[in-house]
């Protein structure tokens, strides 16, 4: 049988970034939930678009190429016909394997990067972290780039890649990160940092001793051994649970955790395999799950310009993105973005009404192309326009208290001198009500 359209908008949400009127309709014609997990899991569509041409415009500085690629991925976000893959993506950049722009001012390094995450992100696990070991721009972030032996040898690496990216606090021990440290001198970065390079010259060929095992460990094999070696457990039960925190936003059961890491490991890393899980869990259809959420900035901004229809490069998400917590190639440090009640600090939360006017007036000006809710005139009924409103942000099943709050604005100006102002200001009014913001 059909799943409801309730279902369907929260497999939506969280699988992607926005959930249109068409979408939410189709998704919810699927014969049975398991049909519509596979729906947002296929990723035959999914596009890659070149890289910006303004990255390599040599008239531009570096700022300019920098807001091109977050325009870039905010549009492609926007428009992708499988956003599964820049929701992972976005997981991987700024929670999971974090890097960003503070020693690398180099957009197109960084553009790669999110290339990387795309081209892998339901992919195999194992081969996404040998990757992204030797993407340039963590090779710059976490300093790996000049880790040469005997002389400079530098943890900063080594360490991270332990206790921020695979297994977690409590699972390994200072000897291991200076095993793992050694492992990974020589491999390095060209002059210009746009390229890796191995320099045996540089490489700790001795005998090291990780995990109670000794051996002239190298960086790829060490981190064979965390994933499928000896830390397997620890390595599949730290990913699983970040990765239910960001689809699922409960605290998963000890019992949760180890029956998806035990399938993840079974299925051989296969990170199609343990995102599909996940939503197939009955506990990510829960009432608890459906509301545990706050969207990102990025999250939000998203649906807000898909909502309107309005292109990435019209809406600038260089202005607002980085003022309300979330800007993207520039995560805070190598633990990544917070969650929730982070992102509703009174700074944040100003700030989103500060984009939600500017992208209101984008949306309805006679200056810009978009034109949009034209059909609510100054004499439209507020159950009109609530419902357009509704029904253009992807809320189902809106509160009584939300559609109040709409429903009084849009009469207190209904044939008013000021009704002009009815679907500018609804615009605003959604975009910051809870249904929108939660989920």
């Amino acid at each position: 049988m059909a799943i409801s359209r309730s279902d369907a908008l929260h497999l939506l949400r969280r699988s992607g970034f926005a959930a249109t009127p068409q979408r939410i309709t189709e998704l919810a014609a699927s014969a049975d939930w398991t049909a519509a997990v596979d729906s947002v899991m296929d990723t035959s569509a999914a596009p890659f678009p070149p890289l910006p041409a303004a990255v390599h415009d040599p008239n531009l500085n570096d700022w300019y190429k920098w807001v091109a690629v977050v325009g870039w991925w905010t549009e492609v976000m926007r428009t992708s016909p499988c956003p599964i893959v820049d929701k992972m993506a976005l997981f991987f950049h700024g929670y999971h394997f974090v890097s960003g722009r503070a020693k690398n001012q180099d957009a197109e390094t960084a553009w790669n990067q999110i290339r990387l995450f795309r081209q892998h992100a339901l992919g195999d696990y194992h081969q996404l972290a040998q990757a992204v070991s030797i993407d340039p721009f963590m090779l710059s972030y976490l300093d790996n780039g000049v880790n040469r032996y005997p002389s400079k040898v530098n943890e900063n690496f080594g360490r991270e890649i332990l206790e921020a990216f695979t297994i977690g606090r409590g699972n390994f021990t200072e000897a291991d990160v200076v095993a793992m440290s050694r492992a990974w001198t020589g491999h390095n970065l060209t002059q210009d940092k746009k390229s890796y390079v191995f320099d045996p010259s540089a490489h700790d060929d001795g005998q090291k001793t990780l995990f109670g095992i000794t051996k002239n460990w190298n960086g790829p094999d060490a981190l064979t051994e965390v994933l499928k070696g000896v830390k397997a457990v620890p390595a599949s039960r730290f990913l699983v649970s970040k990765l239910w925190l960001y689809f699922v936003g409960t605290n998963p059961t000890p019992a949760v955790v180890d029956s998806l890491a035990a399938e993840f490991r079974s299925s051989g890393l296969s990170l199609r395999t343990l995102v599909r899980s996940i939503f197939l869990r009955p506990e990510f259809r829960s009432a608890e799950a459906r509301t545990a959420l706050v969207r990102s900035p990025v999250e939000w901004f998203v649906a807000l310009i898909g909502a309107l229809g309005i292109k990435a490069t019209d809406a600038h998400p260089e202005w607002f993105l980085g003022s309300m917590g979330q800007a993207p190639l520039d995560p805070p440090n190598v633990f990544g973005w917070g969650r929730n009640a982070d992102w509703l600090a009174s700074g944040y939360w100003w700030r989103r009404e500060d984009c939600a006017a500017y992208l209101r007036w984008v949306a309805t000006d006679s200056d810009w192309p978009y034109q949009r809710f034209a059909n609510i005139t100054s004499k439209a009924s507020p159950r009109t326009v609530a419902d357009t409103m509704f029904e253009a942000f992807g809320i189902v099943d809106p509160s009584a208290a939300t559609r109040k709050t709409i429903e009084d604005y849009a009469a207190s100006v209904t044939g008013g001198w000021h009704g002009w102002s009815m679907r500018t200001n609804a615009i605003v009014l959604t975009a910051l009500c809870p249904e929108f913001v939660v989920g």
